[in-house]
């Protein structure tokens, strides 16, 4: 039976809950191999990512941690569906920043934020 990821994060975090600024992680196995998971609340949203068998829990919580600080900067505000949303092009690009940079260290909102807006500019 398939089951969609919300399942399976319940199924192997308990179904537990996130508190703000808590960072889970869990390995899930897709296609025989386990590929890391890592979850963090920034404000009122959850941010999960999935990542490669041969990638780490310790580089995904970086670009989560990277994410979470420019997606803050973005949106000006709490963090939360509608504000998310109203800036949605913009986190989209945020998270094309923060992926690139990979686990390469910690970037400031402010860093992320200038990279959003040169690439706004490129287009």
């Amino acid at each position: 039976m398939k089951q969609g990821l919300s399942e399976l994060l319940a199924r192997y975090w308990g179904g537990g809950k996130l508190a703000a600024g808590e960072m889970q992680i869990a390995s899930l196995p897709v296609g025989g191999r386990d590929c890391p998971v890592v979850a963090k609340r920034v404000d009122d949203v959850v941010a999960v990512v999935v990542g490669d068998a041969g990638q780490g829990h310790l580089e995904l919580g970086q670009v989560l941690d990277n994410l979470g600080r420019g997606v803050a900067e973005l949106v000006k505000g709490r963090v939360g569906d509608a504000s998310v949303l109203a800036a949605y092009g913009r986190v989209c690009l945020a998270v094309d920043e923060c992926v690139l940079a990979g686990a390469a260290g910690p970037l400031t909102g402010k860093e992320i934020r200038e990279r959003v807006e040169l690439s706004e500019l490129n287009r």
